[in-house]
């Protein structure tokens, strides 16, 4: 395994077209990436996602994350009041905007 100190990473911010609406996540890649591995979240906005996830793959080798909030930002809103949206199913797995 790589020395964690002597790779690059990148970090961006992605779009990925869901339905009517479109998602926005956080991609993370080492220098040398040779898989992605994804994590769908609705609770990113509501900080109960596990932000360790992001980022501490690159770390350790040569895999890459994308951490997708599965909530658009007007989704987050209401659910940062009501906490109801990130138990959704239907909402989440369609990827429309209410």
């Amino acid at each position: 395994m790589n020395d964690p100190e002597t790779h690059v990473v990148e970090e961006q911010l992605v779009r990925v077209p869901a339905g009517p609406t479109t998602l926005e996540g956080n991609l993370t890649l080492p220098e040398e990436a040779r898989a992605v591995v994804l994590f769908a979240t609705a609770a990113a906005a509501a900080g109960t996602a596990p932000q360790s996830s992001c980022g501490w793959l690159p770390q350790r080798g040569e895999i890459g994350d994308l951490l997708i909030d599965l909530l658009t930002p007007h989704e987050e809103v209401i659910d940062a009041r009501t906490a109801l949206l990130r138990f959704d199913i239907d909402l989440l797995a369609k990827g429309s905007s209410m």
